[in-house]
């Protein structure tokens, strides 16, 4: 049984036989259907390997002697291994590292366009960006970087709105922006000013609540009052002084529970009724 061992796996795979050889079984396939296969060598293999093979002897011809039968013999286990690709025959993928972000600038000209780049981008890169990605060319491109604020973190037993309160400098994280002045002007599309069919409002709403009840439950907030507390509290002491409303202590206020009621008899419902 052929054992094939994928390339930075921690197990190996079992086969029970080469994926590619004659022992491949035609009855499975339909009626009628012949399987895109190609012999070479004697050896049945995909579009793809054959073609790799015949790629691999035009650029290597004393790599391609060495290596041809292990290819032949057992193909998935030879791309298991990418060392044995010559990175001339791979094929590049480029995937960006970095991110850029065109900005909504209606103060300035349509031919203008602003953007949020890394630090270690020039002008050269945003230029070749937008020229291969996005095929937009430009004439002219003005860089400067935007220095961060300098901030004091606070402690936890320090006055926010004090200007002698301990804590160490820093600054925050410097932004580059880059404008470019196109070929073709740009037009941003209008903005759209109606959010309900994404629930904006809701978003933030719950997004609010949910911060109210991290301070709650808090280290400090469990001595924090709620909101609105103070004045309820004063507005009851308001009406209790003006004779508006009557003292009642708080478990007067509470309903009867039910099973009380229903357990009870006729007569002691009617005056738990009458006296709550």
């Amino acid at each position: 049984m052929p054992r094939l061992r994928l390339f930075n796996g921690k197990r190996p795979v079992f086969l029970k036989g080469p994926v590619s050889s004659k022992r491949i079984p035609y009855r499975k396939f339909p009626k009628g259907y012949t399987p895109p296969f190609e012999e070479v060598e004697g050896k049945l293999v995909s579009p793809d390997v054959a073609k790799f093979y015949q790629d691999l002897r035009a650029h290597d011809e004393e790599l391609w002697t060495r290596r041809k039968k292990g290819l032949l013999r057992n193909p998935a286990g030879y791309f298991s291994w990418p060392e044995k690709v010559p990175l001339d025959l791979r094929k590049q993928v480029y995937l960006p590292d970095f991110t850029i972000t065109l900005l909504r600038t209606p103060h300035l000209p349509p031919k203008y366009a602003s953007f949020y780049v890394p630090l270690h981008f020039s002008k050269l890169d945003l230029r070749d960006l937008l020229l291969r990605a996005y095929s937009v060319p430009v004439t002219h491109i003005r860089s400067y970087i935007i220095q961060g604020k300098i901030w004091r973190s606070q402690s936890p037993y320090s006055d926010p709105n004090s200007r002698r309160s301990s804590g160490s400098l820093y600054r925050a994280p410097s932004q580059k922006k880059m404008t470019v002045e196109l070929v073709e002007p740009f037009i941003w599309p209008e903005e759209i000013k109606d959010m309900s069919p994404w629930e904006k409002k809701e978003f933030f709403e719950r997004k609010k609540f949910g911060e109210e009840q991290r301070e709650m439950r808090g280290g400090e907030g469990r001595t924090k009052v709620e909101k609105g507390y103070a004045g309820r509290i004063a507005e009851q002491a308001k009406g209790l002084l003006e004779g508006r409303e009557r003292w009642r202590p708080s478990w007067e206020k509470f309903p009867v529970d039910s099973w009380q009621l229903q357990r009870a008899p006729r007569g002691e419902e009617t005056a738990a009724k009458a006296g709550s």
